[in-house]
């Protein structure tokens, strides 16, 4: 049993990996072919009632913004997200008292009039029924990309005959003596083209995706690096190194066709995130039951126990995180 965030901020990367309610109220008795249905309402407390969920996502583009919503026990009805609108959440910047946060009645969150900076430390506090709640995170600074190429090749027999593809290689410097963490989007900018030329991406060639499919292993074994949005990775075996990623997008049974691929736009994101974003985005691929392997599968089913969600925030849960982007474009060439 976990609890669920309501309508949090998860940027892009919760368009490729949703929020599940992994509880599944009849569990199929394999051998005798019935259901049972379990009435766990015996597990509630007060602790849900209590407990107030925070998320917000900072970067220097956008003022900072926090949701506060509560759980709810999975088996009640939940028409609509709960927020809670009368919290005095403070804000705290580099150690020092910024500001009380207003509340939008029509957006149901609160807000300020800051734009966070790289390399500010902020702090959100807050209380609720005479629970102490708060969450800490640093703005990551911006890690530029140096040089993006998108070059396409083939035909190749991949699944079919006339297969194509296009290699990737981003070019950045990792700031050395400091551990970073990164998210990385590439392929058709959408609003372009909307995802109409895209293929197949292909992470597992490159080394710091091998890093993190070997991290994800620990509790999914058998991973493998997938993702159509993109995939978060650190600089652990990178560190301070100027590096160049190779990725890769299959373009299926493209035949003669493949030349209408040449001279499209391609687009690299390469955000850089804080510790405790890149952690909770772990946690997330972690208890994906969507994931294709052995272990996502038997999640979807109801079969193992999901993991935790990580959270920074004290006293409650939710995630505050931050980030900052460059984003470099290109035209596919031969």
């Amino acid at each position: 049993v976990r609890l669920i965030p309501q309508n949090s901020m998860f940027s892009n990367f919760c368009h490729v990996l949703k929020m599940k309610n992994l509880i599944i109220l009849s569990i199929p008795l394999m051998f005798s072919g019935c259901y049972s249905n379990i009435d766990l309402d015996h597990y509630k407390n007060d602790k849900i009632e209590n407990m107030v969920v925070l998320n917000s996502l900072m970067n220097p583009d956008s003022m900072i913004t926090v949701i506060a919503t509560h759980p709810y026990f999975f088996s009640d009805p939940h028409p609509k997200p709960s927020f809670e609108s009368n919290l005095d959440i403070e804000l705290y910047i580099n150690g020092r008292y910024e500001q009380s946060l207003k509340f939008d009645s029509l957006n149901n969150f609160y807000y300020s009039d800051i734009f966070p900076q790289p390399g500010d430390s902020i702090n959100i506090m807050t209380e609720f029924n005479g629970i102490r709640i708060s969450a800490k995170d640093e703005i990551p600074k911006r890690v530029t990309i140096e040089s993006f190429t998108a070059r396409i090749s083939g035909p190749y027999p991949i699944y079919w005959q006339d297969d194509y593809i296009i290699d990737y290689e981003i070019n950045f410097t990792d700031p050395a003596d400091e551990d970073n963490y990164y998210f990385l989007e590439f392929g058709e900018p959408y609003g372009l083209g909307g995802y109409l030329h895209e293929g197949e991406k292909v992470y597992d060639k490159e080394f710091v995706f091998q890093i993190l499919a070997s991290q994800i292993d620990e509790s999914i074994p058998g991973w493998e690096p997938y993702s159509v949005k993109g995939l978060p990775f650190s600089d652990n075996g990178i560190n301070g190194k100027n590096y160049t990623l190779h990725l890769s997008e299959i373009i299926q049974q493209a035949g003669k066709d493949y030349e209408k691929y040449i001279g499209l736009p391609r687009e690299a994101k390469l955000y850089s995130i804080s510790k405790d974003y890149y952690r909770f985005m772990i946690s997330l691929i972690a208890t994906d039951p969507e994931d294709d392997s052995i272990h996502g599968s038997l999640l979807g089913l109801g079969m193992v126990e999901p993991g935790r969600i990580y959270t920074n925030v004290a006293g409650g849960a939710g995630i505050v995180g931050s980030y900052i982007f460059d984003i470099a474009t290109t035209n596919i060439s031969k």
